[in-house]
């Protein structure tokens, strides 16, 4: 479930190059940003990890095509619309993975229609909940992690797959356009991985904690401390 989005993007890009591909892609109809500010242009088209050259030009559909994935489209921007449930009902997969519009929360219309929704979050739940925690999680412990759940109606707080720790970042500036992205499709495809050889997922139940903490979008001065630290 994509939206032309960098985080959709990147993770076909990676789920390609491991030979993991959807069986169905549901696109969804790109914001026009009406009322809003709209975004910067990416200075920076192509990203190199890993021996590996990532086109962030290219569209969803695109690349969707490229790997013989068959697209439904949704003239909605909102995955919580009539016309998305419609085509999920009409779905035969039972999980779907979740790259959606940035920000939008799924409502339990959606959760309720008898599909998992797989979500890959940039931050180790329950410690890091809610926005930017990327940005936090570097902050407070100067590591970056993932977790990858199946959605439910509180904001990241559905049963755990799988959660990864990763090394950080060589440049901190490409967190936003890139990075972030990348280090949940990796997450993605060991949790593919995993089903692939057990058949099944491995779940768990988040265990409260006194740890645990929601985030809000960081302040643009922490963040910068985040990227750059103390010294500029």
């Amino acid at each position: 479930m994509a939206a032309e989005t960098n985080r959709s993007r990147i993770y076909l890009q990676v789920l390609e190059i491991c030979g993991l591909i959807p069986s169905a892609a549901i696109l969804a109809k790109e914001t026009s940003n009406k009322g809003n500010a709209k975004p910067k242009p990416l200075a920076q088209k192509e990203f190199q990890r890993d021996e590996t050259t990532f086109n962030l030009s290219l569209s969803v559909e695109k690349l969707a095509s490229r790997m013989n994935i068959p697209i439904k489209h949704s003239n909605c921007s909102d995955p919580n619309s009539e016309e998305t449930i419609s085509i999920i009902k009409g779905l035969k997969q039972s999980v779907i993975i979740y790259s959606g519009p940035a920000g939008v929360i799924l409502k339990e219309t959606v959760l309720n229609l008898g599909k998992k929704f797989l979500h890959v979050h940039p931050g180790l739940v329950p410690k890091f909940r809610g926005s930017t925690t990327i940005y936090y999680s570097l902050l407070k412990e100067g590591t970056v992690g993932a977790s990858a759940f199946f959605m439910d109606r509180k904001i990241d707080q559905g049963p755990i797959i799988r959660q990864d720790t990763f090394p950080n970042f060589e440049n901190n500036e490409a967190i936003d356009c890139f990075d972030d992205s990348y280090m949940r499709a990796q997450l993605l495809v060991n949790v593919l991985n995993d089903y692939a050889k057990s058949g099944s997922f491995e779940i768990r139940e988040q265990v409260k904690s006194e740890e645990e903490e929601t985030y809000f979008i960081i302040h643009p001065i922490l963040k910068s401390i985040a990227i750059f630290g103390t010294k500029n």
